[in-house]
């Protein structure tokens, strides 16, 4: 399953590039928040830090980020000159939501329903 997030990502990041949604070259140093809602436990995440570096969470993990295990949230500072913004989120339950904010305003916002869905969100 690692492998879908994963690749799931790569294709968002490569799509949202060719397309003329990459981040300017003034990105260094924005605000990104990655939020992730679900109705049954998370069990992976997997999202682009401040440096483009792809970062994996996977359960058990989720008890030491929040006390409730459906909702996970991440203030990212940007390093990059062209920031790759995309998280995908995957959970137990049968809806999913994941939302990234830059700077204070919603970028993209996703959510998928069905059992073990995976939302995919980019900027």
């Amino acid at each position: 399953m690692k492998k879908m997030i994963i690749g799931g990502l790569a294709a968002l990041a490569i799509t949202a590039a060719s397309s003329g949604l990459a981040a300017p070259a003034n990105a260094a140093g924005e605000l990104i928040t990655y939020v992730v809602e679900s109705n049954g436990p998370l069990m992976s995440l997997t999202f682009f830090d401040g440096m483009n570096e792809l970062q994996s969470l996977s359960n058990p993990g989720f008890n030491t980020w929040s006390p409730n295990a459906n909702t996970w949230s991440t203030n990212i500072r940007s390093q990059a000159t062209y920031q790759l913004s995309a998280i995908s989120a995957l959970t137990e339950g049968t809806q999913v939501t994941c939302r990234i904010i830059l700077n204070g305003t919603v970028m993209d916002e996703q959510t998928t329903v069905g059992r073990y869905t995976m939302a995919s969100c980019g900027a």
